[in-house]
């Protein structure tokens, strides 16, 4: 067997990043991203409106965390139906005052109590644990130091750490 000779490649230097409204897109919610964790905003309280417990539940055990909004309740009661085990979830209800009024509120609780109720006696070797949280609003103050286009994102990272605490088990899966 002959040897052909041998090739080397030369890494190719990267200049930069190709300036297109894209990469602009994704450099200017960086900044607002960096800029909203500092602020007040990040800081806004969860409340816990009413919180649906299952029977019983083992602290052994890997517990599903999750997060949703009232139009993904279903996508919840799929998950249940395939999951022999405890699932914590946070259902958001909203920021009172901004986006959601005390009926609306009042009508994802009674969704919420629906679903539960569907769950545990549809679906008994899961142990659903769920609860309805509500941002409040902040004191004026902050609330005119925070960063516009951030203020009213869905806190999805915020839901999941309050999930994670409401975790009885020793393992979550996220």
């Amino acid at each position: 067997v002959k040897a052909g000779p041998v090739k080397t490649t030369k890494a190719k230097k990267k200049i930069g990043v190709a300036r297109s409204p894209k990469n602009d897109r994704k450099l200017k919610i960086r900044e607002l991203q960096f800029k909203f964790d500092a602020s007040a905003a990040a800081r806004v309280p969860m409340k816990t409106v009413v919180r649906f417990k299952p029977e019983s539940g083992s602290a052994n055990g890997i517990s599903i965390i999750t997060q949703c909004s009232v139009d993904r309740l279903e996508r919840l009661v799929a998950m249940a139906s395939m999951w022999k085990g405890p699932i914590v979830c946070v259902l958001y209800a909203g920021a009172v005052g901004y986006n959601a009024t005390s009926e609306e509120v009042a009508s994802v609780v009674e969704k919420a109590y629906s679903t539960h109720s569907m769950v545990k006696e549809s679906y008994p070797e899961c142990a659903l644990d769920l609860q309805v949280v509500v941002e409040t609003e902040p004191p004026l103050e902050q609330a005119e130091t925070m960063v516009e286009d951030w203020v009213r994102a869905y806190p999805i990272n915020r839901l999941r750490n309050v999930a994670l605490n409401a975790a009885r088990t020793t393992h979550v899966f996220n």
